[in-house]
This record gives structure tokens, sequence and C-alpha cells, in this order.
């Protein structure tokens, strides 16, 4: 308890960013919440309804209450508080030998993923469209964004995202009578919660360029900025260029219909270039990987890419030059 307790201390997170000194009826600061919310998993307590009764309850007193009423609160920017300990993390990873003699590359690692639910009262809950099941399901659409150096990861941000959907009257797939009996809370328009929940309906191609510029902006260190081929567009590829800190981009390329100017072919599809890759014998051989591979220079947007594909696995992938 000691050792942890002198962790947080090196945080250096007070009670005013974690939103004030104290709240009116709880015998606890929120810095002190703060830390039994830290401590539950350490405690093997696996939710907050098993608080009551335990020794973390023994020792700090209250109730559940004081942890739900504490993550209700709508002044805490949880963003802020989640880059003060992954920075303060980072400084002490960085600085070992194991870090240092690595040859792996630093990354960013974008994903999005479904958060399936039950219930129909949660506040923005609807339909969205799952690409792993291929329907829609009740729930919503997560964004993440970590960070690795190939033995250690953590996460940086995260956002939640909804579907409004395209049937007139059945905003987000439900009826209006869902809908209307979904939870619903008056905020102040200038907490963090309220600008968080802003982001609900925003597309997360665009979210995703505001984390990267927050990591950037917290001198989070990294080489490549990792993402699939929902991500990969010519948007980002400019927004790579454009960026004063260097770095790689490394995402999956659609195999559709977008085109890459090639200097012997003219523009043409992703699909059409691995056939004239093949026809013209440009596949070579790793014997490190044990695969085949062909790789190509090309022109996506104004912004010049390396496609590379690798046999073995059947993917292709686009990088920033």
């Amino acid at each position: 308890m000691d050792t942890f307790t002198r962790l947080l201390e090196g945080l250096n997170l007070d009670n005013r960013s974690l939103g004030g000194l104290k709240r009116e009826n709880c015998q606890l600061t929120n810095l002190q919440v703060f830390q039994i919310l830290l401590l539950l998993p350490f405690f093997a307590i696996k939710g907050f309804s098993h608080y009551d009764g335990s020794a973390l309850c023994r020792m700090f007193g209250g109730k559940k209450d004081v942890l739900y009423s504490y993550l209700s609160q709508d002044n805490v920017n949880w963003r802020n508080v989640v880059y003060r300990i992954t920075n303060w993390l980072l400084t002490k990873v960085t600085v070992r030998q194991d870090h240092k003699k690595s040859v792996l590359p630093t990354v960013l690692i974008a994903d999005d993923t479904d958060l399936p639910k039950t219930g129909m009262h949660m506040e923005s809950i609807g339909k969205i469209f799952s690409h792993v099941h291929q329907k829609c399901i009740l729930g919503y659409k997560a964004l993440m964004l970590c960070w690795s150096d190939g033995c250690t990861q953590f996460m940086l941000d995260f956002s939640l995202h909804g579907e409004k959907g395209k049937i007139g009257g059945k905003e987000q797939g439900l009826t209006s009578e869902q809908r209307n009996g979904r939870y619903e809370r008056k905020r102040d328009k200038k907490c963090h919660i309220a600008k968080r929940k802003e982001e609900y309906f925003m597309s997360k191609g665009v979210k995703l360029l505001d984390m990267v510029k927050d990591a950037i902006r917290n001198k989070i260190p990294f080489d490549y900025l990792l993402v699939d081929s929902w991500f990969t567009c010519t948007e980002l590829v400019d927004f790579v260029y454009r960026r004063h800190k260097k770095f790689h981009l490394l995402g999956m390329a659609k195999m559709g219909n977008t085109k890459y100017m090639t200097t012997n072919w003219g523009e043409l599809s992703a699909k059409a270039i691995i056939t004239k890759l093949k026809a013209k014998k440009e596949v070579k051989y790793s014997r490190r990987y044990h695969c085949h591979y062909s790789e190509i220079e090309v022109v996506l947007g104004k912004r010049s890419v390396k496609l590379f594909k690798r046999s073995a696995a059947l993917r292709e992938y686009a990088q920033t030059a």
C-alpha cells in the first residue's frame, strides 16, 4: 500500500484535476476516491457492487455509491488525467535498457471496435453496423488509440461513437418511443462531458486526426502510426505529411476503386497494380520472413506512398514514403 501510494504521488495528480477538493456529503476527497478506483483490480474486486464489505472498503470507508457518484461528475477532464498518467509511465519505460537497446520502432495504434449492449435505456444508445457480425447490433462504437514499443502497451485515448442511420423517423435504428425512453441528463455546455458527447456522431476518421494531434501535443514519442483500411485515405496521408513531427503511416490499402498514379502505367487500382507486378515478375523472396513480396512507389492524391504486398498473408499495405 505504501509503495502504491508513493507511485500515485509521483503522478502529480491533485484534487483540483480530479474534480475539486471534496463533494458534499462525502467523507473522502476526490483524490482518495480516485485511489480506490485504481486499487480495485489489485484487491480482486470485480466491480463497484462488490466494494461493500471488501478489505478496501474497511480501509477507506464509504459505500459503492461513493464510486458511482464520483464517476458521474461532469467537470473531470479524464483525457488530461489519462495523458498525465501515461506520460509519467513513459518516462519510466523509455529510460530502461531493454527499451534503449530495442530495434523495434515505437508506434501509435488506432482501431475501432464494437461495444455491444443489451439495455435500451442507456444514454445515446442506438444500433450500429457490426463488421464482425455483418448486421446491425445494439451498442456503441469505440475508437481507441494506443502506444506500443513492442514490449509495453499503454492506452492513450478513446472516444465513443454512434451511427444516425439512413431511415427517416428511425434515427439510430430506434423508434421514437425507444429514443425517448433513453437516459437523458442536462449538462453545462462548457463541461468536459458535454464536449465529449459532441464527438458522438463525429466521423471516426476526423476524430482520429484530433487524437494524433493530442498525442503530438502531449509529446508522446512514436515513429509510426498504424491503422487498418477503414482509416487509410488521402486525408490521413496529407495529415501525416503536414505535421511538424516526422513519422510514417502504415495502413492497409483499400482493395476497392481507389486510384494510384504509377510512373509507367498511369492511374490504376491496387488490384490492377498487383496484377501488373505479377506480370512483370517483380516479386522478390525474403529468406528472413519466408515469404514473397513486391513493392512499388505510387502517388495517392498529391502524396508519394509505397504499396507493399506480402504474398504469405495476402494483405496489401500502404506506407508513406
